[in-house]
């Protein structure tokens, strides 16, 4: 979830070093601005991926007296859907015992019905894995950039 607070920092130096020990999630709403020497102000946004990540800066917009305020118009979440190659570890568990006792799940058989996934040997003696599950988070892997 986006935070509510904003934060507005100039930073002491372009490349925005000074805010390296900062602790900035994900959904953080900090800003940055630096003046250029034409009195344009460009702002940029900081975030970190992770904890163990660097902080990660995109630029959001800028001001000029006679242009005012411009700001992107990509949206928040679309600017911070790279997770840069984050690892994320994550299981499934197929469960039957719960889903047999909920209604809604009536029409389905899940001892009957697997979700489809299979981890089998391939020549080379690695293990492979396929299915529905894995089609979904290796597209996810692709499209937010992590493993």
């Amino acid at each position: 979830m986006q935070s509510n607070h904003f934060w507005l920092l100039q930073a002491s130096d372009p490349n925005a070093q000074s805010l390296n020990n900062l602790e900035l999630r994900l959904d953080s709403n900090v800003f940055i601005y630096n003046w250029l020497g034409d009195n344009t102000i460009i702002l940029d946004e900081a975030y970190r991926v992770s904890k163990r990540m660097d902080l990660t800066i995109n630029p959001v917009g800028l001001w000029h007296p006679k242009a005012r305020l411009v700001l992107t118009n990509i949206p928040f979440w679309e600017r911070r859907r790279n997770l840069g190659g984050l690892q994320l570890v994550g299981g499934v568990l197929h469960v039957t015992k719960i889903f047999d006792t909920i209604k809604a799940f009536s029409l389905y058989n899940f001892t009957q019905d697997p979700p489809y996934d299979k981890v089998a040997n391939a020549k080379n003696g690695d293990l492979f894995v396929t299915g529905l599950v894995i089609d979904i988070w290796q597209h996810f892997e692709e499209t937010l950039n992590f493993t």
